[in-house]
């Protein structure tokens, strides 16, 4: 059993202005950078978007006025943007994003999408709608405020309800009063209001509707004849003059990174543990003190929606008893997502005694309904936790670790500044680390991924974040200072040799050029196939004939539209450009595909856009209106700051960041 079980947090995390709010993070951390860039566009209606979101925010005009020690670095109208709420909101939307992609996002990756400047933005248009509420005399009930504060999810525990002391707890968490946060409340639902009327009844016409759907729901059939350039045979090799020629003209292909020999000693943690002991005396006094807290009260994992009447809560539990999935009934009767009825795992002290009782009473995997203050509620026990308290002997050693660790952390700061003042005294990099007894190793050449000349990775790597980035921005015969990273560790290097990127002999790359010369040629020999191909096809119909005539295959495809979609593998975007180019009949030119494949196609049927398909014209009406509002909320924007004025101190800013 473990030392302590880990309570997932019982509200959703707080969502700042500028920042990510709709997304369900953590599924895959791989092309989250391309989804920043899409999501840092347009800031100035993201600004829009976040006032309507209401959202926990904690951000208010008030954090602008901090007065002549702390300068503006933009002003929107009257308001002063001061240099502390910016850094406040740029910490807040850096955050986010680093929590998007899983801590991958640097400093200098933030600047290149524009999160600074989504920032700026962000609070530009908050200072401007503010002004605005207030010269037209909006004013937002204490009733509307509250019930918004109640409506947030962040301040929802684990039965979906508000709770007092995680809303307290999260305006403590981030500096604020209850007073603070209830103005910026009030200011976002005023805002809210006029964004409302600018864009409220906004529609698509019918007629757009129909056009855009015939257009986009259009698909096509087509015969296709794929050349592949590793099919082509009779390729002569390569004389000396080719590979020499190929080399001269492709040296970029045939690069040396630049490598680098690094000399480095560091101080970890994890080097020390062995040499610590820690009596069992100290064990069993940490484990006494703890025994109360390691203990895991019983828990249940379990799914509930809360529904309007008896009658709705007997119907929903009937349609489960008869074999209908929990959430698609739930999500039928009442429009709740799964994630709304999915609470996971619950204690009893996390819920009204009440509810506790209904659901640490029922039995598992059986829908049931009960009344609670709060409604009718169907729940489903999907696996009950027992709890209990784990023996001294089940949590000896990990308690043991901890003391270890801490000891460890303890004597590696001891041994850094021991370090400096060796270093300090005039010893080498060597001489300090031998006074301490820590060997200095030697690494290299290596680039600065990490890898020896034959592009494999280096066994004796220090597993040190930016290691490798100080290392390759330091210059050659320079010695670090001692740096500290992430944790408790502490290193220091010296570059000894500095290899620039230069080209690679001939004589050590003449097979890859030799291969690069054939890959080359036979993708020209496709590309010279395909144009006879196309140019025999051009008659209607022919491209069956005319492939067969050169020994090359043809298919038909799937119906695809035409933004590739249901595609076959192998065929791109530029295919269905092409093939949606043509008539009945027609054949296209040499489509280049991937890895130098060359693609002719023929078009055998236009299939047009089913009329009667409502979801596709829905969601076409959906993201038309949506981008009539964008314009509208950019267009008002334009306004607010003719009307008010903005300047923005670009200098400042380069300067603080």
């Amino acid at each position: 059993m473990p030392v302590a079980a880990v309570r997932p947090d019982s509200y959703d995390a707080p969502r700042f202005p500028g920042t990510v709010t709709d997304e369900r993070l953590g599924a895959r951390a791989c092309g989250m950078l391309d989804a920043i860039r899409n999501r840092t566009k347009n800031w100035v209606v993201k600004g829009f978007m976040i006032i309507l979101a209401l959202s926990f925010a904690v951000w208010g005009i008030g954090d602008m006025f901090r007065g002549s020690q702390d300068p503006a670095v933009a002003e929107a109208g009257s308001v002063p943007i001061r240099v502390s709420a910016l850094q406040n909101q740029y910490r807040r939307s850096l955050a986010s994003f680093r929590q998007m992609t899983r801590g991958q996002l640097t400093d200098e990756q933030a600047r290149d999408f524009g999160v600074l400047e989504q920032t700026v933005e962000t609070l530009v248009v908050r200072a401007l709608m503010a002004q605005k509420t207030s010269d037209i005399g909006i004013g937002i009930s204490d009733d509307a405020v509250r019930q918004a504060i109640a409506d947030s999810p962040s301040f929802r525990n684990e039965a979906g309800l508000f709770d007092r002391m995680l809303y307290e707890a999260a305006l403590r968490e981030n500096g604020y009063s209850e007073q603070s946060y209830v103005a910026t409340v009030r200011e976002d639902l005023a805002s809210a209001q006029i964004i409302g009327s600018l864009t409220e009844g906004l529609a698509t016409p019918e007629a757009v509707i129909d056009l855009l759907h015939a257009h986009r729901g259009e698909r096509r059939r087509a015969i296709v004849a794929t050349i592949m350039p590793e099919t082509m045979s009779n390729i002569s090799e390569p004389t000396i003059s080719d590979i020499q020629t190929y080399y001269t003209a492709n040296e970029a292909q045939f690069m040396a990174q630049e490598s680098r020999r690094v000399a480095f000693l560091s101080l970890r943690p994890a080097d020390l543990l062995d040499e610590i002991e820690v009596a069992d005396e100290y064990v069993r006094a940490e484990y006494d003190a703890r025994v109360e807290a390691l203990t895991v009260p019983n828990r249940r994992d379990i799914d509930m929606v809360v529904l309007a009447d008896e009658d709705a809560a007997q119907a929903a539990q009937r349609r489960v008893q008869e074999g209908e999935d929990f959430f698609a009934v739930g999500a039928d009767i009442t429009g709740n997502t799964k994630d709304d009825m999915r609470l996971g795992l619950v204690e009893e002290g996390d819920l009204l005694p009440e509810i506790a009782e209904a659901i640490f009473s029922a039995p598992i995997d059986e829908a049931l309904f009960f009344r609670s203050a709060f409604g009718w509620h169907l729940v489903r026990v999907n696996e009950d936790i027992p709890g209990g308290t784990p023996t001294y002997e089940d949590v000896a050693e990990e308690i043991r670790l901890e003391f270890k660790i801490k000891e460890a952390a303890d004597a590696t700061w001891v041994l850094s500044g021991r370090l400096e003042d060796e270093r300090a005294s005039g010893a080498t990099l060597e001489e300090a680390g031998r006074a301490l007894g820590i060997t200095t190793i030697s690494l290299g050449p290596l680039d600065r991924y990490g890898r020896d000349v034959k592009e494999k990775a280096i066994e004796d790597m220090p597993p040190i974040a930016d290691f490798l980035d100080n290392a390759f921005r330091a210059q050659e015969g320079e010695e670090s200072d001692l740096i500290e990273a992430p944790g408790n560790i502490f290193y220091a290097f010296r570059v000894d040799s500095v290899q620039p990127a230069a080209v690679k002999p001939l004589d050590t790359v003449r097979e890859q050029v030799a291969d690069a010369w054939r890959d080359e040629r036979r993708k020209e020999a496709a590309a010279a196939m395909a144009a006879e191909l196309a140019g025999r096809a051009a008659s209607a119909g022919a491209l069956v004939a005319a492939a067969s005539d050169l020994g090359i295959e043809t298919g038909e495809t799937a119906a695809f539209t035409r933004e590739g979609r249901n595609m076959d593998s192998g065929l791109t975007r530029a295919v269905a450009d092409a093939v949606f180019a043509l008539d009945e009949g027609e054949a296209t030119g040499p489509v280049e595909t991937t890895g130098g494949n060359q693609v002719v196609a023929e078009l055998i049927e236009v299939i047009a856009a089913d009329d009667s398909d409502g979801e596709a014209k829905t969601a076409i009406a959906g993201r038309m209106t949506e981008a009539y509002r964008l314009d509208v909320l950019d267009a008002y924007d334009a306004m607010l700051r003719r009307e008010y004025g903005v300047s923005v101190d670009r200098a400042l800013i380069d300067t603080i960041y």
